[in-house]
Order: structure tokens, then C-alpha cells, then sequence
């Protein structure tokens, strides 16, 4: 990756439980319930934006996920969301607004609830969080535009917006490839946005076949 860049453990931690919606590799169940406990510590203990210098990147919708506030469990995300650091050395887990879990049952209806909550969220907020770069990972559950079969699907956005700065761009893109090689057993598609529109293209694409 890009000068040595690392990934954060956190970033690998979500990505376990958005990818398999628990603690895989433990072989008791005592040991399971440990891992279980250690992740969801792991999670809650990542700093919400009011923690952050950046006091004026705040969400100012008023909706912060109940899953973040109750702290009851470690839910299984559909969107999670990474970056690079402050001083450029490490991939790190986004502030906890980006990383927006599971809730309804209707899986249709909550992949459109969360893509509503992550457009919001990427053009709300200081100017500085509106140019950042970032990688999102999204499990899209949608129906097929050819026979209205249920499908789903986890995506990795590169979401680097025309207001990046170079470097920022360039981080991006010479590290995507080390970042899919940290996170376990990561198969997904791979896609650049530049725009909230490109969002919507994703999931029309997905319909029609033509994202594979």
C-alpha cells in the first residue's frame, strides 16, 4: 500500500461482522462468546463525531442510529466505511454515523432506508468530510430486473469525490488494492463514484446484471 499505509484492526473487525455477521474462527463456545465480547467493546469504543477535532462535522439530521445508542449489541452493518488517517499512515474506521447496521426485516426497504442515511451523510457535515475520500462497503439486497429474483451483494465503493484533493485521490487509489487483501476472504466488486448520483447507478446496474 501506498508509503507503508496499514489498516486499523478495527476496520478488520467491522468487516468481520458485516461480513459474516459474527465471530467466525473461534473453535469453543466459550472462546466465541470472548471474541464476541472483545468486537462489540472494539465497536462501541469508536469515537462518535463529537469526539473528533473536526466539531463541525456533526450530523445534523438528528437520526443517529438506535443501534449506537442502545449499545446492547454489536449489530451486523450494511454499510461500512473506512479512510485514511489524518497523517496519512493508516486506513482507519469511520466515524460511527458512516457505518450504519441492519434493522428491518424488509431487506429492500433497508437497503434504500440505509443509501438515503449515506447520501445524507456524505453531503452533510463540514466542508473538509464532504471531499473526503473514503471506501464504503455496502450489502445491496435488491431483485433482479429479469425475473424479480431476491439478490444480494457486497460492493466496495471508492468514493472520491471531484473536490479531493491529488493526494487524497491518490491514496486512494494506490491503496484499495492492500485494503481488500486485509479484509478476510473479500470476494466483492470493486467501484469508483464520484457522485451521489453514481449511488443510484450502482444498484440500477445491479438490477439489470450488468455489475458483476
Amino acid at each position: 500500500m501506498a508509503s507503508g499505509i496499514k489498516v486499523d484492526e478495527k476496520c478488520c473487525h467491522m468487516w468481520e461482522l458485516f461480513h459474516k455477521g459474527t465471530i467466525s474462527d473461534a473453535t469453543t463456545p466459550g472462546e466465541k462468546e470472548e471474541r464476541e465480547h472483545h468486537l462489540q467493546n472494539v465497536l462501541r469504543s469508536h469515537p462518535k463525531e463529537s469526539d473528533h477535532a473536526d466539531g463541525s462535522d456533526t450530523d445534523s439530521s438528528g437520526d443517529e442510529d438506535e443501534d449506537t445508542q442502545k449499545k446492547t449489541k454489536a449489530k451486523r452493518p450494511r454499510i461500512m466505511t473506512m479512510r485514511v488517517s489524518d497523517d496519512l499512515k493508516t486506513i482507519v474506521l469511520e466515524k460511527n454515523k458512516f457505518n450504519i447496521a441492519m434493522k428491518h426485516d424488509d431487506k429492500l426497504q433497508d437497503t434504500d432506508r440505509c443509501i438515503a442515511k449515506l447520501k445524507k451523510r456524505l453531503t452533510q457535515g463540514s466542508s473538509n468530510s464532504a471531499k473526503r475520500p473514503r471506501w464504503i462497503i455496502v450489502y445491496f439486497d435488491f431483485l433482479t430486473d429479469v425475473d424479480s429474483r431476491p439478490t444480494g451483494k457486497e460492493i466496495m465503493i471508492k468514493w472520491c469525490p471531484d473536490s479531493s484533493s491529488i493526494k487524497q485521490k491518490m491514496y486512494l487509489s494506490s491503496s484499495t488494492a492492500g485494503l481488500c487483501s486485509a479484509l478476510k476472504d473479500f470476494k466483492g466488486t470493486t467501484v469508483q463514484c464520484d457522485c451521489i448520483d453514481d449511488l443510484d447507478d450502482i444498484l440500477k446496474s445491479l438490477r439489470k446484471g450488468t455489475l458483476k
